[in-house]
């Protein structure tokens, strides 16, 4: 919920994550920028869509992932991963300053390979030695 503070509006956003365990993508925005706590893959959420033998396709890049709601829709993903029907210029784009990760499960770091190379991740050593 935004408040008004010092002439900052700061808001908290639940991408993923708020109804269940896992897949946390929760932002924190203050002033057009902000942190993404945890870009984690949601395996409740995966698991109605995919299983041992039937998968993503990876050859599609983010589209599958975009078009059953496993991301978010966004304008924050890599150009590579994007087919020519895949427009995520119409979604929002956020000033994403880094991804804080809180530890090195798959249920918070999983998606974060999706993410633009220019947003960082934050995290202990060994978590980033993990990931």
């Amino acid at each position: 919920m935004p408040s008004l503070e010092g002439g900052c509006l700061t808001s908290l956003t639940v991408y993923d994550g708020g109804h269940g365990i896992g897949g946390n993508k929760i932002y924190l925005e203050e002033d057009g920028s902000g942190v993404f706590l945890d870009f984690g893959k949601n395996f409740s959420k995966y698991s109605a869509f995919y299983e041992e033998f039937l998968r993503s396709r990876d050859a599609r890049g983010i589209h599958d992932l975009i078009y059953l709601n496993l991301l978010p829709r966004l304008n924050i993903y890599r150009e590579d991963l994007l087919p020519a029907d895949v427009n995520i210029h119409t979604y929002p784009s956020l000033g994403v300053a880094a991804v804080l990760v809180t530890h090195a499960h798959f249920d918070h770091c999983g998606n974060i390979g999706m993410l633009r190379s220019d947003i960082p991740m934050v995290a202990s050593p060994e978590s980033l030695v993990m990931i």
